[in-house]
């Protein structure tokens, strides 16, 4: 940063009459990289707020101090000292707040691999020395005197590379299908990052983890550089597969063109028909007041992309196998949405908390229960995955979301060893931490958090 602010005052401050505002800039463009490997995000318009805050915190720290030494003699004193820092404290507020009604106030870009940072430096290093090489040749140590051709010139070039730089920073768009479930503690959430760019949430909720929304869920998303879920479903109403998006879409705040301000906005809220009218009515209400569409999905209904749309690539869908609207038996368990994603000839299966009766409903019907990959429904009790179920799905994988030393003790034994009679590779959250599935619509690979550490 120290050879970033010289070079930019060399080419741009006979242009911009603010030492204040390039430094800032310096600031932006120096950290970025750091910044988004480690939160993932950055707001573009700090700058500007900068500008305000950065020559006023001398003066907040310096009122602050005062404020608490004297408060250590007398409190009415020391909160009367205290005052200008509360009043700044207060500007700054508002000065975030307004960021946020600006379009784009949080970029969610995700972590940045070492190589795109590598080349992030390299590039503002080359731009550095290419300046100061000019600067050196003309003998002068600013650019207000140097002939306009050559400013010109530094002008694009820094313009030219600082896009670049940014460019490094964009997540790609994803060519292949990647499921990660991820560690939740006692419940349940998939993500799935799907070809072409769209991105869903199959449930998100914890009854061990406290806050798995703001903790767990969200810092995943945002890692990817997610910035729109285009679909949420939620197989049923039981807490520990939905709390988290109820913290999520309380949290919502739409801003410039709807878009949630803190940086992950909603497309559609998918929920499956429930026999109790009371089930999902708080997220109907509060996702009507935020703008965000709700739809519900039954036995037959379908998201996707059909193969002449996909072009050269395999066509993506996701189905809902259950449950019909009429023949609801009024056990939530028993009603999830069950869920079957299809890419190419890969096939994933998530049932919610289904158990017996539900998974003989869906042996008994015509429906094609093949998948490569299970998501056991109910956190591997001993009441679901039978027999049958595992014959007519005839999974590779299986994974099962549970919370470590649970008082359900789950995964029940008996189920792990049914899947273990059936051949399955069993992958735990409690023991592998996230599990994740890629495929490019003909085979798969699983990766696990543990396998990365």
């Amino acid at each position: 940063m120290g050879l970033l602010l010289p070079a930019l005052e060399q080419v741009w401050l006979r242009h911009t009459h603010g030492r204040a505002l390039l430094s800032c800039i310096a600031v932006y463009l120096g950290t970025l990289p750091v910044v988004l490997y480690f939160y993932y995000q950055t707001s573009p318009w700090s700058v500007l707020v900068n500008l305000v805050v950065i020559p006023l915190m001398g003066t907040v720290m310096g009122a602050g101090l005062l404020a608490a030494s004297a408060g250590m003699v007398n409190v009415a004193l020391g909160v009367f000292l205290a005052a200008p820092v509360s009043y700044l404290l207060q500007l700054f507020e508002w000065l975030c707040s307004l960021e946020q009604k600006l379009p784009v106030p949080v970029w969610v870009a995700g972590r940045p691999g070492i190589l795109s940072i590598v080349l992030y430096y390299g590039i503002l290093g080359l731009l550095i020395a290419v300046t100061q090489y000019r600067q050196s040749c003309t003998g002068k140590k600013t650019a207000v005197k140097q002939p306009a051709k050559k400013c010109r010139e530094l002008i694009l070039m820094w313009t030219a590379g600082v896009l670049v730089c940014i460019f490094l920073m964009v997540p790609p768009k994803n060519r292949d299908l990647q499921i990660t479930c991820l560690d939740v503690g006692q419940g349940d959430c998939s993500l799935l990052q799907l070809p072409g760019g769209k991105n869903c949430l199959i449930d998100g909720g914890s009854l061990s983890e406290a806050g798995v929304w703001q903790y767990t869920i969200e810092p995943a998303v945002k890692y990817y550089g997610i910035r729109k879920l285009d679909y949420v479903f939620l197989s049923h109403a039981d807490q520990d597969h939905i709390n988290g998006v109820m913290d999520f879409l309380t949290e919502y705040q739409p801003g410039f063109w709807g878009a949630n301000v803190h940086g992950i906005s909603l497309g559609c809220l998918v929920l499956p028909p429930a026999a109790d009218e009371s089930d999902f009515q708080d997220f109907i209400s509060v996702a009507t007041e935020k703008g965000i569409p709700v739809m519900r999905m039954e036995d037959g209904g379908e998201i996707g992309v059909a193969s002449e749309e996909a072009g050269e690539s395999p066509s993506w869908r996701i189905r809902c196998l259950s449950p019909k609207r009429v023949s609801l038996t009024g056990d939530r368990n028993e009603d999830s949405m069950v869920l079957l994603v299809e890419f190419g000839s890969f096939r994933m299966l998530f049932t919610g908390d289904l158990g017996k009766e539900g998974e003989n409903r869906l042996v008994d019907s015509a429906a094609d229960l093949k998948a490569d990959v299970l998501k056991v429904g109910h956190h591997g009790s001993a009441g679901g995955t039978g027999e049958e179920f595992l014959e007519k799905a005839a999974p590779l994988t299986a994974v099962i979301s549970c919370g470590e030393n649970n008082r359900y003790g789950h995964p029940s034994p008996e189920t792990v060893q049914r899947l273990e009679d059936a051949g399955c590779e069993i992958l735990k959250t409690p023991e592998c931490g996230a599990v994740i599935i890629r495929t490019d619509g003909n085979g798969f690979v699983t990766e696990t958090f543990m396998d990365r550490e």
